[in-house]
């Protein structure tokens, strides 16, 4: 059966005001996940221009997101001289504290980390680049998932890049998942 558009409309409405209840612990995923569940309104309507609307507002979110991080950390120093990584390695609450005694390291991390951020939106508009993008975005999440203990966050732009994949490649996807599945299935039988 198909979603109906209120339903979606009571979900976000529902995580809005939970999401405003514990705002002091939100993150950015939380405020993106709202935006993405408002817009979902308009993805469960009727083929036409308000399917059109949601499904370009979730994608120019992503991408505005990605650019406004990026042009905001160009206007520091620690990003630019490459010591953000080792000084956010330094806080217990974000390490890896291995991190901070590998200055290299951590600056190659860290320009990585910035040109990712400032590359992505421009790179999802070229097919043959989304998919290394967004592959470099899902690893960089979940180590800022795993490492930041932020995993809200990184789970939320991941689900995000679903919206700029076509239909051969969701195809694939799922045929990967599928196989997958069907390999553990058959190895715990075994």
């Amino acid at each position: 059966a198909k979603a109906r558009w209120w339903a979606w409309a009571l979900i976000w409405l529902l995580y809005v005001n939970l999401m405003n209840r514990a705002w002091l612990a939100g993150s950015g995923g939380q405020q993106l996940m709202a935006n993405v569940l408002f817009w979902s309104i308009f993805l469960a309507m009727r083929p036409g221009r308000a399917r059109f609307l949601g499904l370009w507002a979730i994608r120019l979110q992503l991408l505005l997101a990605y650019a406004a991080t990026g042009l905001h950390k160009l206007t520091g120093t620690h990003w630019l001289d490459g010591t953000a990584m080792g000084i956010a390695a330094t806080d217990e609450a974000f390490g890896p504290a291995w991190l901070a005694s590998a200055p290299g390291l951590a600056a190659f991390i860290t320009w990585c980390v910035l040109l990712f951020q400032l590359s992505l939106p421009f790179a999802m508009w070229f097919r043959r680049l989304r998919l290394p993008w967004m592959a470099f975005g899902a690893i960089f999440h979940m180590a800022t998932a795993v490492w930041m203990d932020i995993p809200e966050m990184g789970l939320a732009f991941i689900a995000c890049y679903a919206v700029w994949l076509d239909d051969a490649q969701l195809e694939r996807f799922r045929a990967l998942l599928r196989g997958s599945g069907s390999r553990r299935v058959q190895r715990t039988m075994k």
